[in-house]
């Protein structure tokens, strides 16, 4: 869903959830109570926050946003709490990297709309005050890292891949926000290679904006132009990506373990589990449970064979393993 649509009616794709949504504030809204609050799970990029500001939209509220981490304080998210009115929507993103003792702060709020005592320098845990009656919004791409505690107080609202119709559709919706006009056939590439992330469409019809600069309308050429020289191929595998089944494949068997391929990519492991191999995994080129970590497919390997040979290819041919046995 493009990020500047606010209202349910302006968003793209997410049916289900937001049939779902608009029945729940329907009905809080007739009884006056807030609208439950909700874990949205969802990958980066799939339109979480975007989600949250149409909550507060359609509720007719407020919308108070905290990208928490794990310096975010107890004490900094009960001087948030005491400041809502009544429906206000709070979205805590990234929530999974909050404190035990910060979610705590929420889930005894929630209970009893109440929050410790705010002294001018911290929390008094000792007596309590009430705050308004709120919506909280818990956004996470790792919902079980939320502790149970929280995680069991909030409605859960799990996000749909978006299908290739609903992604063309966002990236003409996000070109004509930026006042650009954009052919139908450029738009079903930018949705074609977007790893079913609206985040990576919006971010490329920016750049695209920048790379092709004084242009107002775009094409397919253009769309491909800009793609390749950011090394985007044809599947919208990114250079790491291509290089990581390369590297698998030429592996004994196929197979290897995440630190290994980390070290052949030249990055850290982080970056790989979260932003190399996810798409990969979820398409069945790579296999996540092989006997040593990671293992390509035949999926995979028909890929690799359809994949254009890259100018570093001889040099990684020579600095990895060739398959044995």
């Amino acid at each position: 869903m493009g990020r500047p649509a606010t209202a349910f009616h302006q968003l793209v794709g997410q049916g289900r959830a937001v049939g779902y949504l608009r029945r729940l504030i329907a009905g809080a809204k007739a009884h006056g109570d807030a609208c439950p609050s909700m874990l949205l799970a969802g990958p980066s990029g799939a339109g979480k926050s975007t989600m949250a500001a149409a909550i507060a939209a359609e509720y007719g509220s407020q919308l108070h946003m905290l990208l928490a981490g794990s310096d975010t304080t107890a004490t900094a998210i009960c001087r948030i709490l005491s400041e809502l009115k009544h429906g206000d929507v709070f979205l805590v993103d990234e929530a999974h990297s909050l404190s035990a003792d910060a979610q705590q702060v929420l889930f005894i709020a929630l209970d009893q709309w109440k929050i410790p005592r705010l002294l001018e320098r911290g929390i008094d845990r000792s007596s309590f005050e009430s705050i308004a009656e709120f919506t909280l919004v818990v956004a996470t791409n790792a919902p079980g890292q939320i502790k149970q505690a929280l995680r069991t107080r909030l409605t859960r609202i799990e996000f749909d891949s978006y299908s290739q119709k609903e992604l063309k559709t966002i990236a003409e919706h996000v070109a004509e926000l930026l006042g650009i006009s954009i052919s139908p056939q450029a738009a079903n590439l930018l949705a074609t290679t977007a790893q079913g992330s609206p985040r990576c469409i919006k971010r490329r019809i920016r750049d695209l904006r920048h790379y092709w600069a004084g242009m107002s309308s775009l094409t397919k050429d253009h769309v491909r132009t800009f793609l390749d020289s950011e090394g985007i191929d044809e599947y919208g595998l990114t250079p790491h990506q291509r290089k990581y089944m390369k590297a698998l494949a030429a592996m004994p068997k196929g197979q290897c373990n995440v630190e290994r391929l980390a070290v052949k990519l030249g990055c850290d492991v982080v970056n790989v589990r979260q932003e190399v191999e996810v798409y990969l995994i979820e398409q069945g080129y790579v296999d996540p449970a092989s006997r040593l970590g990671r293992g390509i497919t035949p999926k995979g390997l028909d890929l690799l064979d359809r994949l254009p040979r890259d100018a570093s290819d001889s040099e990684d041919a020579d600095d990895v393993d060739h398959p044995g046995g």
